[in-house]
């Protein structure tokens, strides 16, 4: 405790000396690491601002500013108080100033990127480093030693947690204007934030760490803003993120970072205040177009398969595939042969069984099943699709009776079984345990608030599955209806029909399913419980009802 005393009274007393205040700093590192009561001493002893004093004096001194640098991470990986401290005592714009002056040192370069991501993660540290003109200094270091794996890896890191601050976010997007370009640099324009990330990782491509930066640093900054995914589609990111994937296949991190990545930039934010609403939705939506098309290109949905293959066991990594397929399986056409052909519908049954404990793992891929299905019954023949449907239904059925609670869940496997239910091979391999299943999720969402579209969605779905031969019937002629009359499919109509009597949109689906059940009974025996879906529905009035306003 005494020793750092000492050492800060030298500091002061020789400040004009850069000698004692490097060997006083490197003193000061040996003290304080690992050493939280004399951290704690150094900041009540003023520490951090006569690191930063020293720094100012010595600008010039690129072996006092890398002791100085190295201090100071050294302290900020020591808990937030030393950090607070920093910010307190304007730390980083000294920081800043001492990178600036030194940008053509790697080894001063690498020690301020090393103190600013120990820093940047901090909520008030992002914002005044920010504030400062910290991510042009960032950019600028990665511009000026391209070729410095180090550099461009602690970079990518540093970017990573600056671009959590909205403002950092966009100046990461668009990048440095011309009169910054660090000196001897020959390209003229804006150089956007991703040209300069999506350049190191191909310059970098057999590094591991810096393609999982690189993918987390695309993920945030296109993040719910279209115009930072379209910086990053012209600078080629999308092909970049995929080539990630492709070469580095049993990496889980640059795995899961790159399908967040992916899922971002295939996403479309939909305007919501413009003066022309409608022309600005259609434009978002083509730019999606535009972007979901390049990631085909790239070979994502053979990447996807084979990192959810791969990676069948990580939540994280399927979760996030699944994802990116539920975007480009929507309204898809060409893609969803893609996807299918690549082994989609094989990839997204296995994560099912397998994740079947996880009620947001299969809400994401019964959604990317229910998209690839009602995509495929567009654009194919609908008895020509398909090997891979006869264990959709059973791995739907698993997922869904595992999370009966779960509402989404229930709601995207709903949806799921009746798009494949318009298949007829898919249809044939639907079991009756698939229609107790959603009969199951209406008696037990009947009264939640999202009653009315998970309703709608089973409703469908039995119409659907009311089929001559198939699941339907199959159970409404079997024991097994007998054996569990509380998941008699009629029962749980006619449950719509009560619960929701005013949607005139589930009542008409519900009376489209009943009648289309009350004409699969054939047999004496079943007579009586014809008359009495009949008599329910009677009661309710809602037949004529409908009926009028169809008319």
């Amino acid at each position: 405790g005494g020793g750092l005393g000492g050492v800060l009274g030298g500091m002061l007393q020789h400040s004009k000396q850069s000698e004692v205040q490097i060997a006083g700093m490197e003193a000061l590192k040996e003290l304080t690491r690992g050493n939280a009561r004399n951290v704690q001493r150094g900041l009540r002893l003023c520490m951090v601002g006569a690191v930063t004093q020293a720094m100012t004096a010595g600008i010039r001194n690129p072996l006092l500013q890398m002791s100085a640098l190295d201090l100071l991470a050294s302290l900020s990986r020591e808990g937030p108080e030393p950090r607070d401290a920093l910010h307190r005592e304007g730390g980083v714009r000294v920081v800043l100033s001492s990178t600036r002056c030194h940008l053509s040192s790697p080894p001063v370069a690498l020690k301020a990127l090393t103190l600013l991501c120990a820093i940047a993660w901090d909520h008030d540290q992002r914002v005044a480093i920010g504030q400062e003109g910290g991510v042009d200094v960032v950019l600028t270091m990665m511009l000026t030693h391209p070729r410095n794996l180090q550099i461009q890896i602690s970079g990518c890191g540093c970017l990573h947690a600056l671009s959590w601050n909205a403002d950092n976010k966009q100046h990461i997007a668009y990048g440095i204007e011309p009169q910054k370009h660090p000196a001897g640099f020959s390209g003229g324009g804006r150089i956007t934030g991703a040209k300069i990330v999506v350049d190191a990782m191909r310059t970098h491509w057999q590094s591991k760490e810096l393609q999982e930066q690189g993918c987390a640093v695309l993920a945030i900054v296109s993040y719910f803003v279209d115009a930072y995914k379209l910086a990053i589609q012209e600078a080629h990111g999308i092909q970049a993120v995929v080539t990630a994937m492709q070469r580095h296949t049993g990496e889980e991190a640059i795995q899961a970072q790159a399908c967040l990545a992916l899922w971002s930039l295939s996403s479309m934010t939909p305007p919501t205040t413009s003066p022309d609403l409608a022309a600005d939705k259609l434009k978002a939506e083509q730019a999606q177009n535009q972007r979901q098309e390049t990631l085909m290109e790239a070979g994502g949905a053979e990447a996807l398969v084979s990192v959810m293959e791969a990676h069948r066991t990580s939540p994280d990594v399927v979760e996030r595939a699944c994802r990116v397929m539920v975007n480009l399986s929507f309204n898809a056409g060409d893609r969803a042969r893609l996807l299918f052909s690549s082994g989609a519908i094989r990839a997204l049954c296995s994560v099912l069984h397998e994740h079947s404990n996880s009620a947001q793992v299969c809400q994401q891929a019964a959604a990317a099943l229910k998209n690839l299905a009602a995509s495929l019954n567009m654009s194919t023949d609908k008895k020509v699709w398909l090997s891979g449907l006869v264990e959709c239904g059973e791995a739907l059925e698993v997922a869904l009776r595992c999370h009966p609670l779960h509402a989404q869940l229930q709601k995207q496997g709903c949806s799921a079984l009746s798009n494949l239910a318009l298949n007829a091979k898919a249809a044939e391999a639907l079991t009756p345990r698939v229609v107790q299943t959603v009969t199951a999720a209406m008696l037990q969402h009947a009264s939640d608030a999202a009653a009315p579209d998970l309703l709608n969605r089973a409703c469908i779905a039995l119409h659907n599955m009311a089929t001559k031969g198939g699941p339907a019937e199959r159970l409404l002629s079997s024991k097994i209806r007998r054996q569990a009359p509380q998941l008699d499919p009629t029962r749980g109509l006619v449950l719509a029909l009560q619960s929701c009597p005013r949607d005139p949109t589930v009542s008409s689906n519900a009376l489209r399913a009943l009648e289309k059940m009350v004409a699969l009974w054939g047999s004496k025996r079943e007579v009586e419980e014809r008359s009495w879906c009949a008599r329910q529905i009677r009661g309710l009035k809602v037949a004529r009802s409908v009926a009028a306003m169809e008319a």
